[in-house]
């Protein structure tokens, strides 16, 4: 059937179409995957490609994510059909929970009932937190819901005594902190922001992510120095990431923190010793730091 579906797939698309739902209906076909989703322009074309069989959810699934970007209005149906088929799906609750939060945040046309609709959210928000009721997602949705519906106050404080629950505490301290700032509650931001740097991890990479988030949103924040410390504990951490170094060292430059500045633009040179932009600002900044210590008029190429 892959065979066949490549061999029409330029010349007659809809019975390529056809073969690649025959050969999803006996197994997820490898070439399901990047191919079938580029004959879909509508979501009657998508329908052509989902199997009957129990492997129909699993094409909804992936078809949903995969043409998100491109087909939206597709995409929320081919949800619809994905609940209708495997309401317990969370891929799907998860999407369409999102979909009414927005509405209700750029004021859609089709959401002018707003009591409606956010209504609507929180059923798919209460469907998920019953699958998952150890995970932050239904929660969160739950909170951010609230808010764009005129409670950012319960709204933070649900997601507060959530965050307690949770398995995934930390990702959950992170959204508090991202629907503080966007509904102005932000009397315990920077607190909160400590406990998402210091709430314990269980891998160098939630270590970085969670000190790089604090980095950003202090930034975010105006408080740039405070940000300097934790990009120099996410860079401790992930000594050769690049993004994370140039980050670290922009900052400590923009703040003429000249001992930071020299401590990432030496590790960017030694990772990338063919920049001679990087070799010629650690000279510059320990020039800097010897003119800071002995006064004016000292330097000139320390080595």
């Amino acid at each position: 059937h892959l065979v066949l579906a490549r061999t029409f797939y330029r010349s007659i698309p809809s019975q390529a179409r056809l073969e690649y739902r025959l050969a999803m209906a006996q197994q997820f076909a490898e070439g399901f995957e990047n191919e079938a989703p580029r004959l879909v322009s509508d979501f009657d074309e998508a329908m052509e490609l989902v199997p009957d069989n129990s492997q129909g959810p699993n094409a909804l699934e992936f078809l949903a994510r995969k043409l998100g970007d491109r087909l939206p209005a597709t995409r929320v149906m081919l949800d619809e059909e994905l609940l209708r088929r495997a309401p317990r799906s969370e891929g799907a609750l998860t999407r369409l929970a999102h979909d009414v939060l927005l509405d209700l945040r750029q004021d859609a046309p089709w959401c002018h009932d707003r009591r409606a609709c956010e209504a609507r959210g929180q059923e798919l928000a209460t469907r998920l937190r019953d699958l998952s009721p150890n995970t932050c997602e239904g929660y969160a949705i739950a909170a951010e819901l609230r808010a764009a519906a005129g409670s950012p106050k319960d709204a933070i404080h649900d997601l507060e005594e959530a965050s307690a629950r949770v398995d995934d505490r930390t990702d959950c301290l992170m959204r508090l902190v991202q629907l503080m700032d966007a509904t102005g509650q932000t009397s315990e931001i920077d607190a909160t922001i400590d406990r998402v740097a210091n709430a314990g991890c269980v891998s160098p990479g939630e270590c970085v992510e969670q000190f790089a988030f604090a980095a950003r949103t202090l930034v975010e924040r105006g408080k740039p120095r405070r940000a300097v410390a934790f990009y120099r504990k996410a860079v401790d951490r992930a000594p050769d990431n690049d993004d994370l170094l140039l980050e670290y060292a922009r900052l400590a430059s923009e703040l003429e923190l000249h001992a930071e500045t020299l401590h990432a633009y030496t590790r960017l040179s030694e990772l990338h010793p063919e920049v001679p932009e990087y070799a010629k600002r650690v000279a510059e900044e320990k020039d800097n730091l010897v003119r800071l210590r002995f006064g004016p008029g000292v330097g000139g190429g320390v080595p």
